[in-house]
């Protein structure tokens, strides 16, 4: 399953219409290995190393509520080095932009 191609979502993305935010908790000295483990998850979409209250911040894409709860309790909780998880599901999506732009820097600059 690939549900993104070239930062575009595939045509197999239409089945999965749960979109969901997890934060998680990993072990000290864990982060990387957690981390290398989470980005061969297909359902994975992104995957960033924060600095705040959780460790690490997953997307994920699943079908449904039954879909992510199995996602979590057997794929993602069961890492090695996992501490905690804690899911926001999104309800709705105000904006999203893949592009930044440099001259915002600029912008700011003339203020």
């Amino acid at each position: 399953m690939h549900l993104r191609k070239n930062g575009a979502y595939s045509a197999q993305c239409q089945y999965y219409n749960l979109l969901s935010l997890i934060g998680i908790s990993v072990e000290p000295g864990r982060i990387y290995p957690v981390a290398e483990t989470l980005e061969k998850l297909p359902e994975v979409s992104y995957l960033v190393l924060i600095l705040g209250a959780y460790d690490l911040v997953v997307e994920v894409f699943c079908r449904d509520r039954e879909h992510l709860t199995e996602y979590i309790t057997n794929q993602i909780q069961t890492i090695q080095g996992v501490r905690a998880t804690e899911t926001l599901v999104k309800g709705k999506i105000f904006k999203l932009s893949f592009f930044w732009r440099s001259e915002l820097i600029s912008q700011d600059h003339e203020k």
